[in-house]
């Protein structure tokens, strides 16, 4: 009943809340990749609109 695989997931992760555990330092450093995530997007979003003109965004909306 329970033993679906994103039912797993959150009870894990809730496990590792409230026990207060950390990531080794190895995993820990990973993670600060995600960090990246919302800069690389607004970047990459800036360079595709920098080739877009006034007159085609308002024909779109």
């Amino acid at each position: 009943m329970f033993i679906n695989p994103g039912i797993m997931a959150v009870m894990g992760g809730m496990v590792i809340f409230f026990a207060s555990l950390s990531w080794p330092q190895p995993v820990s450093s990973l993670l600060e990749i995600g960090k990246m995530t919302i800069p690389l997007s607004m970047i990459l979003l800036g360079s595709l609109l920098k080739n877009v003109t006034s007159n085609e965004i308002l024909i779109f909306t």
